[in-house]
């Protein structure tokens, strides 16, 4: 299921994460956006990008945030 999926997911950021940048990879922009949402309502700062993001938005999201 996607929350058990997001739980692992979590498990392992925590594990692993050290303030550096983290890429996920998701199967659709529904997917992406849910991901981020729930990364963002567990305090990580976190962004989706996909197709219907424009170029300038994704080329923010990569360097910036």
């Amino acid at each position: 299921s996607s929350n058990a999926s997001v739980s692992r997911l979590l498990r392992l950021i925590r594990g692993i994460y050290d303030g550096s940048k983290i890429l996920v990879f998701c199967q659709t922009k529904k997917t992406s956006d849910w991901v981020s949402r729930q990364l963002q309502t567990e305090g990580y700062r976190s962004v989706a990008i996909h197709g219907d993001k424009s170029q300038k938005v994704t080329k923010f999201c990569l360097f910036i945030h």
